[in-house]
C-alpha cells in the first residue's frame, strides 16, 4: 500500500511539474509519448494478438495525436473523443 502512495506522489509532482514548466512544443511531445506508451500497454491489455497489430494501432495512435496536436488545439477533444470511441469498440 505505501508504495503506491509513493508512486502517486510521485507521478503526481512529475505531471504538475511538466504542466507547469514545460514550453507548448515540449508539452505536446511530452504528452504524444505519454499518449503512446499507454497506447502501447493497452494493446497489452486488450489481448491484442500479434507484434504487427500492437504496432499498427500504435502507429494508427500516433498518426492521429500528431495530426491533432499539429492542426489546431480546438480539434483535440473531438479527434481524443473519436479515439475513445474506436477504442472502446474494439476493446
Amino acid at each position: 500500500m505505501f508504495n503506491r502512495v509513493a508512486t502517486a506522489i510521485i507521478l503526481a509532482s512529475l505531471a504538475l511539474a511538466a504542466i507547469f514548466s514545460f514550453r507548448t512544443p515540449v508539452f505536446e511531445i511530452f504528452i504524444l509519448t505519454i499518449s503512446l506508451l499507454c497506447t502501447w500497454e493497452w494493446t497489452r491489455l486488450s489481448s491484442t494478438t500479434g507484434q504487427i497489430s500492437r504496432v499498427i494501432l500504435l502507429l494508427g495512435a500516433m498518426f492521429v495525436l500528431i495530426i491533432a496536436l499539429t492542426l489546431a488545439s480546438y480539434m483535440l477533444p473531438y479527434v481524443l473523443g473519436i479515439a475513445v470511441i474506436w477504442w472502446a469498440a474494439i476493446g
